[in-house]
C-alpha cells in the first residue's frame, strides 16, 4: 500500500521477465527432451540394425565413425549405405588379413574371393601386399643341406633376427623335433622348382623328377605300378623349437624352428624341411637326414640363438635307432660345462653325441612300449 506507481511498474516488469524465462526454459527443456527422444529412437534403431547382422564387420564401421566424430544418425546412414552395398568400411585389422590368407591357402582364390564378398574381409590383392611370404622349398628326394639352408633363410631372415633384442632371443638353445603328417597320395607339380612332388624320398632317387616332358610322369607311373617307387603316404616334417632343448621331425619330412622366448612370434615353430615318405625308410637314410639337419642348424645357429641341444621324436623304431647313432657316441667330457652341472651320478647315462648332443624320445611312446612288453 506504500508503493508508488513507479515501484509497481518495476515489480510488474520483473514478474513478466520471470514468466518469460520460465516459458523459455520450458521450451528449451521440451526441445532437449525431444532431441533426446530422437537420439534414443536412433540408438534403438542401431541396436536393431546390429542384431540383424546384415553388415559384416560392423565393428569396423563403428570404429571408423567414432574416429571421424560422427553422430548416431551418420552411423545409421553409413549402415544403410552398407546394406545397399554402396559403402564398405576399409579399416582392417591384422586378424582380417590372416583370415583371408588362410582361406586363400586352404581353399584357393575362389574361397578367398567369396570371403571378401560375403564377410567384408580384405581383397586378395590387399592381403598379398600386406602379408609377404616366401614359399618353402619342398624336397622331391632326400632333403639336402642346401634346401635346408634356403628354408632356414626364409624362417630366420637376417634383418628380422638382427632387430631382435638380446633379451628376446633364445636363452637356452633350441631343439630339433621329428615326426610325420598324413598327406594325400598323389603326384604334384611344383611350379617354383619345376619338380614332381609326392614321390617317397626313399626310392625316388633312381628317377628323374624334374618335369621336362610327360616321359618323367609316365616313368613314375610305371615305377609305381611295378612297386619300384611309391607315392608318399605321409610328409616328414622337421622343425626346431626354442626351448631348453628340443627337436621335431614329421612324416612328410618337415623341420621347423621356434625361439625360446616370451614372445609368441619368436617361440612359434618354423619349418625348414618338407619331404614325402612311404614309411619304408631305413636307419642309414634317417641317420643321414638327421645329421644333415644338425649341420644346417649348426651353420644357422648364430642367427637363431645359441646352439642345438637335443633331438626328439616319437616312438618310431627306425628313427630311435638313427637318433641313438647320433646321440650315443661318447660320454660327456669331465671338463665339459654340462658335466659340471650334472655332477657324479653312478647310475646316470653320460653318453651323448658331438657338441653334447642328446636324444629325447617322447615319454608317451616309451610308456606304450613298456605297456606292450607287459602285455
Amino acid at each position: 500500500m506504500w508503493l508508488t506507481m513507479a515501484d509497481i511498474t518495476t515489480i510488474l516488469h520483473l514478474k513478466n521477465e520471470q514468466l518469460n524465462q520460465l516459458c523459455l526454459a520450458g521450451l528449451n527443456m521440451a526441445r532437449s527432451l525431444l532431441t533426446r527422444a530422437r537420439q534414443i529412437t536412433a540408438l534403438n534403431r542401431f541396436v536393431i540394425a546390429v542384431g540383424e547382422g546384415k553388415v559384416p564387420r560392423m565393428h569396423s564401421l563403428v570404429s571408423i565413425s567414432r574416429k571421424a566424430g560422427d553422430s548416431i544418425y551418420a552411423i545409421l546412414e553409413k549402415y544403410d549405405r552398407a546394406v545397399r552395398q554402396v559403402y564398405r568400411p576399409m579399416s582392417y585389422e591384422e586378424q582380417d588379413f590372416q583370415r583371408v590368407f588362410l582361406f586363400h591357402k586352404l581353399g584357393g582364390v575362389a574361397v578367398a574371393e567369396l570371403a571378401h564378398r560375403a564377410f567384408g574381409l580384405p581383397s586378395i590383392g590387399t592381403t598379398r601386399r600386406h602379408i609377404v611370404t616366401q614359399p618353402l622349398v619342398a624336397s622331391p628326394k632326400m632333403p639336402t643341406i642346401a634346401e635346408m639352408t634356403q628354408n632356414l633363410e626364409h624362417a630366420f631372415p637376417k634383418p628380422e633376427v638382427s632387430a631382435i633384442p638380446s633379451t628376446g632371443r633364445c636363452r637356452g638353445g633350441f631343439q630339433m623335433m621329428a615326426d610325420e603328417i598324413k598327406t594325400e597320395t598323389r603326384m604334384r607339380w611344383d611350379a617354383c622348382t619345376n619338380m614332381i612332388l609326392g614321390i617317397c624320398q626313399e626310392h625316388g632317387k633312381t628317377y628323374g623328377l624334374e618335369f621336362k616332358s610327360m616321359a618323367q610322369a609316365f616313368a613314375l607311373r610305371d615305377g609305381i605300378a611295378d612297386n619300384k617307387v611309391h607315392l608318399a603316404t605321409e610328409v616328414s616334417c622337421l622343425h626346431f623349437s626354442y626351448q631348453q632343448s628340443e627337436l621335431i621331425l614329421y612324416k612328410a619330412t618337415v623341420l621347423a624352428v621356434s625361439v625360446f622366448s616370451d614372445d609368441p612370434k619368436l617361440y612359434g615353430a618354423r619349418p625348414f624341411v618338407i619331404s614325402g615318405t612311404c614309411k619304408r625308410e631305413e636307419v642309414p637314410s634317417q641317420t643321414l637326414l638327421l645329421k644333415n639337419a644338425c649341420k644346417a642348424l649348426s651353420a644357422k645357429s648364430p642367427d637363431i640363438g645359441q646352439r642345438l641341444y637335443s633331438l626328439t621324436s616319437d616312438g618310431d623304431a627306425k628313427r630311435r635307432r638313427a637318433t641313438a647313432l647320433l646321440t650315443l657316441i661318447s660320454e660327456v667330457m669331465p671338463n665339459s660345462p654340462l658335466h659340471e652341472k650334472l655332477g657324479i651320478m653312478s647310475l646316470f647315462n653320460y653318453l651323448c653325441g658331438e657338441d653334447d648332443l642328446t636324444g629325447d624320445i617322447d615319454y608317451k611312446h616309451i610308456l606304450k612300449r613298456l605297456r606292450n612288453t607287459l602285455l
